[in-house]
C-alpha cells in the first residue's frame, strides 16, 4: 500500500494514486533502458513522455487553499514528485532527487509537527513520503550514479516501443 489511511481526501485519494501510476511509468522506462541503447534527446523526450506527463497532473493536485484539512500532503508531493525526472540528468542525478524532496520535505514537517502525538496515520504518511525519496536517492547511488544506465548493447529504443513483429512473438 502507498500511503496509509489517512489518504482519504478525494484530491489526496487522486494524488496518490497518479504518483503510483508515475514510478510504474518510470519502472517501465527503467525496463526499456536495460534493453536498449541510448537513445538522442528527442527520442528520450518520447521515452519519458508518461511519467513527465504523470508528474504534470501530480502537481496539478496541489491546493492554493491553505486551509484545506490537506494541504501539506498534497503540496509535498506536488513539491518532490520532479525529483522522478533524474532520468534526464546527466552526470550526477542523485543530488537532483535530494534537492527535489528538500522542497517537499518543508511540507512534509509541516505535516509531523501539525500531527504529532494527534495521528499516527498522518505522521505515517509523512514519513512513508520522505522514504520514497531518499529510496529513489539510494537507487540512484547504487545504479545509476552518473545517469541512467542504458544496455549499449540493445536496440534502438524506437523497436522497443514497437512491440513484437506484426506476425507475433517469436516461438521460446
Amino acid at each position: 500500500r502507498l500511503w496509509p489511511v489517512c489518504v482519504s481526501d478525494s484530491q489526496t485519494a487522486k494524488q496518490a494514486g497518479l504518483v503510483k501510476q508515475a514510478f510504474e511509468a518510470q519502472r517501465a522506462m527503467l525496463m526499456k533502458a536495460s534493453k536498449a541503447k541510448q537513445p538522442g534527446p528527442a527520442e528520450m523526450q518520447g521515452v519519458a513522455k508518461d511519467t513527465s506527463e504523470l508528474v504534470g497532473q501530480i502537481q496539478g493536485c496541489a491546493t492554493t487553499d491553505r486551509r484545506a484539512a490537506d494541504y501539506h500532503h498534497r503540496q509535498a508531493m506536488s513539491e518532490a514528485i520532479p525529483a522522478i525526472g533524474w532520468v534526464m540528468v546527466e552526470k550526477t542525478p542523485g543530488p537532483h532527487v535530494n534537492d527535489m524532496w528538500e522542497c517537499g520535505a518543508f511540507n512534509q514537517t509541516k505535516i509531523l509537527t501539525e500531527y504529532k502525538g494527534k495521528s499516527d496515520e498522518h505522521v505515517a504518511f509523512a514519513r512513508s513520503m520522505g522514504k520514497i525519496f531518499t529510496d529513489l536517492a539510494a537507487y540512484i547511488k547504487e545504479h545509476h550514479r552518473t545517469g541512467l544506465t542504458w544496455n549499449p548493447k540493445g536496440v534502438a529504443v524506437t523497436e522497443l516501443a514497437a512491440g513484437p513483429p506484426a506476425g507475433g512473438a517469436p516461438p521460446p
